[in-house]
């Protein structure tokens, strides 16, 4: 009864003819799995046939809006409308809010309406065929991108390559390009970020750390290594990742603290952020490094955690390391009880590296789709990762095209749709593939049907870390 009384006192001080409801008041928001948290859904709340809903966020964080009908909806001032259901190309929409109470206004017939909040979804990497492996891929494609990608991801990261594929073409053609200071290093089409910005998402660039071999570095070089990167300054970018920290108590991470500290007080950064990758045993493990990472967090900035697991020859085996690599590789239990709230702060850097370059797919038995699968289950599930901050499979340039599309699919799975079962349950993929077997030649030719060119021209063979001349990831075979 308390309920209904409070909904029509909201709704009984509306903006004449037009009823106002707080959907915040009206409903708990429901938790779909570790990742998202749905805030509204007119249908569950009774809400379709409302003109005016307001919600209400306790944090800074991405939402995803979803509507279907006639309808079109706009978020709180925005003149342009957010998504609108009767349009194919725009039924969802994404945008980053800041806490406090918000508004969707309504134009036409709802269906349904639904608000999720979602983790930080990032592409690494934004033309990216500028690298040692392989000179172009769909991965510098804008349309396969917005097709396949795009929809599924709010941050777009980009590294700065010396020659991107279409540079000289698209400089003819008049196109403008973001670029540092030394016309070294281009990181984005400026067209792209601002077709990107309209959509309102975020792009950040990807920024080196020079001083990984020094022990001591000054506060006033960490800060002049950082303080002149595009992210930070060019307008339409929303700041740094910063590849990379092992962490530890070497003392350039209390310089590295305090640099970031100065970052995040001038003005001139206003609304930057400042991420660093973490390999190995991580900047959580000690002191220093993690005061590192905390300052970083504090301004709005990410922890990204890199784990690149190798695949497993059994689902048992890959379910074992999974684990492993999650809680006992990288304890987050126990890096929650050294930093409260770190869960939140955190992106986890997956690996989905399948071509040509350093592959995690070095088991031609399996799929590594599944393994890639039960990764994003695991954190979509597992209690230790509630409330995670975000996502990132590295990298496009060393992945195939399907893996790309692939990664994209799990990501609307878990991370806006609030899934908590295995996709590739749902279609059928099992973990060990049946179509092939002994592919690696383990037992000889078992399985195989052979015939020698000549007498005694065939034979198994081993060769020492021949695997990894196929860039298969680990050495061992």
């Amino acid at each position: 009864m308390i309920r209904v009384f409070l909904l029509i006192a909201v709704v009984s001080i509306g903006l004449p003819g037009n009823r106002d409801v707080l959907a915040a008041d009206r409903a708990t928001p429901l938790v779909l799995n570790n990742l998202v948290t749905e805030v509204v859904n007119a249908r569950r709340h009774g809400l379709l046939e409302e003109k005016t809903i307001r919600f209400a966020t306790t944090a800074v964080g991405w939402h995803h809006f979803r509507v279907k009908g006639p309808a079109t909806v706009r978020l709180d001032d925005e003149i342009e409308a957010l998504c609108a259901g009767h349009h194919a190309s725009n039924p969802e929409g994404m945008r980053y809010l800041a806490p406090g109470d918000h508004r969707l206004s309504i134009q036409g017939k709802l269906s349904e309406l639904t608000v999720r909040r979602i983790p930080t979804l990032q592409h690494a990497f934004y033309n990216a065929g500028d690298t040692w492996n392989v000179g172009h891929g769909p991965f510098d494609d804008w349309n396969f991108l917005k097709k396949h990608v795009l929809p599924n991801i709010n941050v777009i990261l980009s590294g700065g390559a010396r020659t991107p594929f279409g540079f000289e073409e698209s400089k003819k053609a008049g196109l403008r390009w973001i670029s540092n200071a030394a016309g070294t290093a281009h990181f984005a089409r400026e067209d792209h970020v601002r077709e990107w910005k309209r959509l309102g998402r975020h792009w950040l660039t990807s920024v080196v750390n020079p001083f990984r071999r020094r022990q001591k570095v000054t506060v006033d070089e960490a800060y002049d290594a950082w303080a002149g990167a595009v992210g930070l300054n060019h307008p339409l970018m929303d700041g740094v990742i910063v590849d990379e920290f092992g962490g530890g108590d070497q003392p350039k991470y209390g310089s590295f603290r305090k640099a970031i500290e100065r970052i995040y007080a001038n003005p001139k950064f206003k609304g930057k952020t400042y991420s660093p990758y973490s390999y190995g045993s991580g900047i959580l493990s000690n002191d220093l490094s993690r005061d590192f990472a905390r300052a970083s967090a504090k301004g709005g900035g990410h922890v990204c955690i890199e784990r690149y697991l190798i695949e497993q020859p059994t689902r048992e085996a890959a379910e074992k390391h999974i684990h492993e690599q999650f809680h006992s590789g990288w304890n987050m239990p126990r890096y929650e009880q050294d930093f409260p709230g770190v869960v939140g702060n955190t992106v986890m850097v997956l690996g989905y590296m399948s071509a040509v370059g350093e592959s995690l797919n070095v088991d031609p038995s399996v799929d590594f789709k599944v393994y890639m699968d039960l990764q994003m289950h695991a954190l979509a599930t597992q209690p230790a990762y509630a409330g995670l901050g975000g996502l990132q499979q590295y990298t496009c340039s060393y992945a195939d095209e399907e893996t790309i599309r692939w990664a994209s699919r799990l990501f609307r799975h878990y991370a806006i749709e609030g899934k908590t079962n295995l996709l590739s349950d749902e279609l059928g993929f099992r973990y060990r593939l049946a179509h092939i077997q002994n592919p690696d030649f383990a037992n000889s030719t078992s399985g195989w049907t052979t015939e020698p060119a000549e007498p005694n021209s065939l034979a198994r063979r081993t060769y020492p870390e021949y695997g990894y001349l196929q860039f298969r990831y680990n050495r061992d075979g």
